[in-house]
């Protein structure tokens, strides 16, 4: 029997851009990928600089409004981009989810694990560019605490 838990973890981006890609058209960072027919692009700012396991999820998806949708070709360095043709009136801005709930869909850190064939301990491994946000549990005593992860600092010009 499994043991029964709450997830307490998510991992969530923004859409920064969106591209309509044209049958014949390469799927940027999978030279050998091109596209079959019309297909709406989505840009989230997260690769596998920042989870390296993003590396292993080609053919993965992710949540868009609720919508489970396809990763197109190989996340690269500082990004992915999602086939968001089936979600209506998608916008730059919308919330992108990939491990976590969203709408009534879940994905779950097993999934994540099985797919990019690393345990799931492994998946809260981020990169230091992911911001961090801790809550407490609700009825706790203690306040909500927000939290970066460390940036790297430059030396003044």
């Amino acid at each position: 029997m499994p043991f029964p838990y709450t997830p307490v973890m998510a991992v969530k981006a923004r859409i920064i851009r969106l591209a309509t890609l044209e049958p014949g058209d390469r799927i940027p960072g999978s030279a050998a990928l091109s596209v079959s027919r019309r297909t709406r692009a989505a840009l989230v700012p997260i690769g596998f600089s920042d989870a390296h396991h993003l590396l292993r999820l080609a053919g993965g998806s992710l949540l868009v409004r609720g919508q489970e949708v396809p990763i197109l070709g190989t996340p690269f360095m500082s990004g992915l981009l999602a086939d968001v043709s089936s979600v209506p009136d998608v916008q730059p801005g919308d919330e992108v989810v990939l491990l976590g709930s969203q709408g009534g869909a879940t994905l779950p850190a097993e999934a994540l694990a099985e797919r990019s064939g690393l345990p799931p301990a492994a998946i809260p491994l981020l990169g230091p560019r992911v911001p961090r946000h801790y809550r407490t549990v609700p009825g706790a005593t203690a306040e909500p605490e927000t939290a970066r992860a460390p940036h790297r600092e430059t030396a003044p010009a």
